[in-house]
């Protein structure tokens, strides 16, 4: 987990995204790596989708709040080479 995050920190540094989305990135990859017990992996997809219900429903998270953690996973996975897709 802690590679992840610190591969999301250094990325966003590169690509000059503002303090808030770099805040909000990495406040959902920890929220949601902490909810799931996992790390990034080449086939997650039910797990995200699993935490993306659970965030809804149980935490009761608004819309905006459902968007940032998708857009923070959409980050994480475009990090990923592409070699690890095939990977399984």
């Amino acid at each position: 987990m802690k590679e992840a995050l610190d591969q999301v920190r250094e990325r966003v540094r590169c690509l000059h995204y503002s303090f808030g989305d770099k805040k909000a990135y990495l406040h959902w990859m920890s929220f949601s790596f902490a909810a799931m017990g996992c790390s990034v992996r080449a086939t997650w997809a039910r797990e995200v989708e699993a935490f993306l219900a659970m965030l809804a429903t149980q935490h009761k998270a608004l819309a905006f709040m459902h968007n940032q953690a998708l857009s923070a996973f959409g980050f994480l996975r475009r990090l990923q080479p592409k070699k690890s897709c095939l990977d399984s």
